[in-house]
């Protein structure tokens, strides 16, 4: 009779692993796109209107281009130290534009993230709070670094055009153009060469990026309340996914605060990523 009733919990317990999963991996799916599509939406508007500032500030500077394309000398055309200060104003004036829906959309992921773990384990009596030292720590961040990562590439991006109108003697309704078209890329992308846009990847990034530190902060909460918490590295399960994060799935169950086989303590990995953590209460 024991015999038996091990062999069906043998049987049943990976089906119910199973449903498990698929049960959580819907939720965060549900909450992520929702949250990744709005941000997205408020991140490639930002794109355009500081293009437009971007435009308007070099329109004072617009005397140092021929009227036509020709070469000429080039000290004459804007230099990296200029261009610093002008973006350094730029950056400044169009920094709501970015903070505002980033802060917004990514408070809603750490709230989804950090519940969906209590929520698995069927602690209704609990709720993820954004008072949580590590989501404060995780908000100035998103508030700070992250929004400058984005502005310095950029500012790196437009240098790049600006250096080379610089060199090949554009005009500069030309070096307006391609400024325009660029962050027009930032916004949309180009569909024709079937490559997400800058807004794409920094919405998936940050909705992803927040919903997983804000689920391993819920998980770290109850195992310092006195839960014996396991983790496991799930991936998107396609050939897109790299090498080192098969490898970190391919670990399987491994306890809360060892760091994933990449070194990693969670997902995500890179920009982009789209692996998850799921967590457990060890048997």
């Amino acid at each position: 009779m024991l015999s038996a009733l091990s062999e069906l919990k043998g049987e049943l317990l990976p089906a119910l692993d199973a449903f498990v999963e698929a049960s959580r991996r819907l939720d965060k799916s549900r909450a992520v796109k929702s949250l990744t599509t709005a941000l997205e939406r408020d991140i490639a508007s930002a794109f355009r209107k500081q293009g437009a500032v971007v435009l308007e500030k070099l329109g004072a500077y617009k005397d140092r281009y021929p009227v036509a394309e020709s070469s000429y000398d080039l000290s004459e055309t804007l230099s990296p130290k200029e261009w610093m200060i002008i973006f350094g104003e730029v950056s400044d004036e169009t920094l709501d534009l970015f903070s505002r829906p980033l802060l917004k959309h990514v408070q809603a992921a750490l709230k989804a993230g950090g519940n969906q773990v209590v929520n698995s384990l069927g602690i209704s009596e609990l709720n993820f709070s954004l008072a949580n030292p590590g989501a404060m720590r995780y908000l100035d961040l998103v508030g700070g670094l992250h929004i400058k990562d984005i502005n310095e590439t950029t500012r790196g991006t437009i240098q790049t055009l600006l250096s080379k109108a610089g060199e090949e003697g554009w005009s500069y309704d030309k070096l307006a153009n391609e400024i325009r078209g660029r962050f027009e890329e930032f916004a949309i992308g180009q569909p024709q060469a079937h490559i997400a846009s800058r807004a794409h990847l920094v919405a998936v990034t940050e909705i992803g990026d927040a919903y997983e530190n804000a689920a391993r902060l819920a998980a770290g909460d109850l195992q310092a309340g006195g839960l014996v918490m396991e983790k496991i590295w799930r991936t998107a399960g396609d050939g897109k996914v790299s090498a080192g994060c098969q490898e970190n799935a391919a670990q399987g169950w491994i306890p809360y605060n060892q760091a994933h086989a990449s070194g990693h303590m969670s997902p995500l990995r890179f920009p982009g990523c789209r692996c998850d953590e799921e967590y457990r209460r060890k048997e």
